[in-house]
């Protein structure tokens, strides 16, 4: 059962990860109102239950493009999350 409750929890942070409007809140914060209080037992699970940590999952995190159809990855160093979208160039800003 508790592996069942665990997996629906994820499952709710995974779609909340992609949710527009939800876009400004962390992922850690998203996590929280799903009762992950911890960031690093939050990003271990995402990372077991996915294969990427949860930072990477949101759209426009990636380097090559968005999955999710919405805005291209952010070019510039402004933001913290921000990488080069050109991978050849070998530049990342994090």
């Amino acid at each position: 059962m508790a592996g069942f409750i665990k997996q629906q929890r994820l499952e709710h942070i995974r779609t909340d990860l992609t949710a527009r409007h939800l876009s400004h809140l962390t992922a850690h914060a998203i996590a929280a109102r799903w009762g992950y209080v911890r960031p690093a037992v939050f990003s271990r699970a995402f990372r077991a239950a996915y294969g990427e940590p949860p930072g990477e999952y949101r759209p426009g995190s990636d380097v090559i493009g968005d999955r999710a159809g919405g805005a291209p990855p952010r070019a510039g160093c402004g933001d913290r999350r921000a990488v080069r979208a050109d991978p050849a160039a070998g530049l990342r800003c994090r």
